[in-house]
């Protein structure tokens, strides 16, 4: 059926669109457009009878996006904006989740995110949402902090923990994301605000400290990445931004890898991936993730001579 209404309408189309609207070819595609079910096909009718892209970006059966991008590409600019704020309006009375495309998630976008939170009560897509977010918009946004503690909540009632867990590395990677690129593209302000944000949130509550004088060594939220910010917009970073194989505090040097023999530096005690170090719990012998995971490959006990501690199994 619409392979021969579309051939004669790409056939014969300069003398349709010079024809009067009570064509026969018109009315059969209205016709044909009131009685389709799939928004598409019904819009596409729509369009062939009066060749108007209106039609298209007025089908309420399409997706949102589909009749932004429409619009986007075939009305003007003069009906481009009040199609838009139309659209707009329409999908904050109906709690329209799609229209974050239109609005972002800053003012308007956080009205959807409300009033859809407020008719579905689905607080963990708005948290995932807001997690996206700028930090500082977290602690500045009321709404934005309690649906994220909320959906914390909700986790732990659930006793969901790792999952949690997941959530919170996620948003901090993010943050850091973040902090980074705003630095890197010289928005001081931004970057600042990120880092305000940052320091304000809980504190590790496992942390890596000097065998010597149980110092805090691993880098905190307050050094490093997170330090003040200079008129260059480089962070200063604190005794952390120097190269050391020393605890600040007393002097001692930290632990070597039981494997290399090599003492790290204190940036690798945030280090990702390989070069992460780790410790036994019980012997606590250690050093980098990478050399202890191919040591216990072929062997079952501490690389440490005279230690007999299985580190791999926990006994």
């Amino acid at each position: 059926m619409l392979a021969p209404i579309i051939a004669a309408y790409l056939a014969q189309k300069d003398t349709l669109r010079n024809a009067s609207s009570e064509s026969n070819y018109a009315a059969l595609c209205r016709s044909l457009s009131s009685d389709v079910e799939t928004p598409w096909v019904r819009a596409m009718f729509a369009f062939l009878a009066t060749s108007d892209w209106r039609e298209l970006v007025d089908e309420m059966g399409l997706p949102l996006k589909d009749r932004v991008a429409v619009a986007l590409r075939f009305l003007s600019d003069s009906e481009l904006i009040p199609f838009l704020q139309e659209l707009g309006d329409e999908a904050l009375s109906s709690s329209d989740l799609e229209a974050v495309v239109l609005f972002g998630l800053r003012n308007d976008g956080l009205k959807l995110l409300s009033a859809y939170v407020d008719r579905s009560g689905d607080v963990q897509t708005v948290a995932l949402a807001c997690s996206f977010t700028s930090p500082g918009l977290i602690r500045a946004d009321m709404r934005v902090q309690r649906w994220v503690e909320t959906y914390r909540a909700q986790l732990d009632r659930l006793q969901l923990y790792a999952a949690r867990a997941m959530f919170d590395a996620a948003r901090g990677r993010r943050a850091r994301a973040a902090f980074e690129q705003a630095r890197l593209a010289g928005r001081n302000a931004e970057a600042k605000e990120v880092a305000g944000a940052m320091r304000r949130t809980a504190p590790p509550q496992i942390v890596v400290r000097c065998q010597f004088c149980a110092t805090n060594i691993a880098p905190s939220k307050g050094a490093g990445m997170l330090g003040e910010l200079n008129e260059g917009g480089r962070s200063t970073g604190g005794q952390l931004g120097i190269k050391s194989t020393l605890c600040p505090s007393c002097s001692k040097q930290v632990p070597a890898c039981c494997i290399c023999l090599e003492r790290p530096s204190l940036h690798s005690f945030d280090a990702h991936g390989p070069a992460t170090l780790c410790w036994c719990q019980r012997c606590r012998h250690g050093g980098h993730a990478s050399h202890l995971l191919a040591w216990f490959e072929t062997s079952e006990v501490c690389a440490v001579a005279g230690c007999d501690c299985e580190c791999n199994s926990g006994r």
